[in-house]
């Protein structure tokens, strides 16, 4: 495993995932937990930074904690309950949540105590979904503030939920504020238009890069693909699509997380670009639409490694 570490802070929950049958299938999930472990599969070194539940579901969590590797200070540090998400398919063939999440464990810390537990030598701090709600904006800042000091890049992918306990424009209110201090950030075009950006996404997205000095934004397009934005280039690759088609669970966050794990493998950075390094960008956008093809073709979230990507890739010709 490579020496890059990546700190992730948000939820792990279980995921109750409907079945034809009408029964539920449990499986480990929560976007940033799902990053998390994508990216430990992935040669980089990951740290999984909330609270785990001391309950029978924050065993199940912490059981595949440590199967994948994953670095987690606190785990069976809260007794609050442990978060749920009831997924369903919608009529477009999307899963569709229904969220738990009151009191939950993976809120159950300050952002001080975060803070003080960081590793050394912290290459990145991801963050974004369900953490990105009113109760926690001055956590946020609080983090965020100490990472900007230190020049600790910030990686958030903002996931829209719906958001039935929250005040949906305190929550949209707070999404918009809190990602302006993403150097890599994910937004789909769904998450756009439920704030209120309506179309011209790409355009929005590099005026978004240059105002705010972003690295990089990757704006997912559902059966349209995904666009790669800097402060200056975008590029879009189109949709990989699997052999066998199971579900979309996890497959934004296994996108995101493959982009994260080829841009800090490669060292890849956006300024003074060359012909080059415009190459080594489309090749990582095409190994993260790889990676996300072959969650699809599994249940759930199972994020592949890079040996699996990259047999796929080789077996339809696509460069990474």
């Amino acid at each position: 495993m490579e020496n890059i570490q990546v700190a992730v802070f948000g939820e792990a929950l279980i995921d109750m995932i409907s079945q034809e049958s009408g029964v539920f299938t449990s499986l480990v999930g929560g976007s940033p937990f799902n990053v998390c472990r994508a990216l430990s599969r992935q040669s980089i070194n990951s740290w999984y930074m909330a609270p785990v539940s001391s309950d029978t579901l924050g065993k199940k969590i912490e059981a595949v904690i440590l199967n994948e590797g994953v670095h987690a200070p606190f785990l069976g540090q809260s007794n609050k309950p442990t978060s749920i998400a009831i997924v369903t398919q919608s009529s477009r063939g999307l899963p569709a949540y229904t969220l738990y999440r009151d009191q939950v464990a993976d809120f159950d810390i300050s952002a001080s105590e975060i803070i003080r537990h960081l590793p050394t030598n912290l290459g990145l701090f991801h963050t974004g979904s369900l953490v990105l709600v009113p109760e926690k904006r001055e956590f946020l800042l609080t983090i965020f503030a100490y990472l900007k000091d230190k020049n600790i890049p910030i990686s958030i992918d903002i996931n829209m939920r719906k958001m039935t306990t929250v005040d949906l424009r305190s929550y949209h209110d707070t999404v918009l504020e809190v990602m302006q201090y993403a150097d890599y950030l994910k937004v789909s075009d769904e998450d756009l238009e439920t704030l209120g950006i309506k179309d011209n996404h790409e355009e929005y997205c590099q005026t978004l890069a240059k105002d705010k000095g972003m690295r990089l934004i990757a704006l997912t397009k559902g059966e349209l693909g995904a666009c790669l934005i800097s402060q200056d280039y975008s590029f879009v690759s189109p949709v990989i699509k699997p052999a066998n088609f199971v579900d979309t669970v996890g497959a934004g966050d296994t996108f995101f997380a493959s982009l994260i794990s080829y841009v800090l493998r490669n060292k890849l950075q956006t300024e003074n670009l060359t012909v080059s390094t415009h190459s080594l960008f489309e090749s990582a956008l095409n190994y993260a639409q790889v990676a996300a093809s072959i969650n699809i073709s599994k249940q759930g979230c199972q994020p592949p490694n890079i040996d699996e990507i990259s047999v796929f890739a080789k077996s339809q010709d696509i460069p990474i």
